[in-house]
């Protein structure tokens, strides 16, 4: 007969295991491109490169340089702050941390509340929907779905379109 002491250890793992948070996709830290699904030639970008607060992320064709660079920083909780590579005191953040279909998102100091904390949740096939720690409802959205260079990225309650699909690769 086991002890109660073991058996309580028992329970501990377990529930380690299966997590009592929510749980977040494993990505090691380090520096990513972030390309939506509806098409893997464009990806997440500061406009015009410019580190400041309130700085627009928008949608923009790969080219490789580090507007569209992201250093991805997991925490204990399992979500993740999201970096600019040009400054990395800056992060991913829903703007004014409002969580609604259509909030803003944009570059800012980095400050650790909610509106900075990603979940990353698999959508299938090597993609992820990034998710608001203010809300996991609600995901890291290409607003309208279009695909050109300079637009928007949004949040909105995750609908599974591949416009709310992000393929996160070095």
């Amino acid at each position: 007969m086991k002890s109660k002491s073991t058996i309580f250890a028992c329970l501990i793992c377990l529930m380690a295991i299966l997590g009592t948070n929510k749980a977040s996709a494993q990505l090691a830290k380090g520096y990513y491109y972030v390309h939506v699904a509806l098409d893997t030639h464009y990806c997440l970008d500061l406009h015009k490169a410019i580190v400041q607060d309130g700085r627009n992320i928008q949608l923009y064709r790969s080219n490789g340089t580090q507007a569209q660079h992201w250093y991805f920083q997991p925490n204990s909780d399992g979500t993740y702050f999201i970096r600019s590579a040009m400054n990395t005191d800056y992060v991913l953040d829903v703007k004014k941390g409002i969580v609604q279909n259509g909030s803003n998102i944009q570059l800012y100091h980095f400050n650790g509340t909610k509106a900075q904390r990603w979940f990353l949740e698999p959508a299938g096939n090597g993609y992820f929907y990034i998710q608001s720690a203010l809300n996991p409802e609600y995901v890291i959205d290409l607003e309208k779905g279009s695909i050109v260079n300079g637009q928007n990225i949004i949040l909105w309650r995750n609908k599974g379109g591949k416009n709310q699909k992000w393929k996160i690769n070095r």
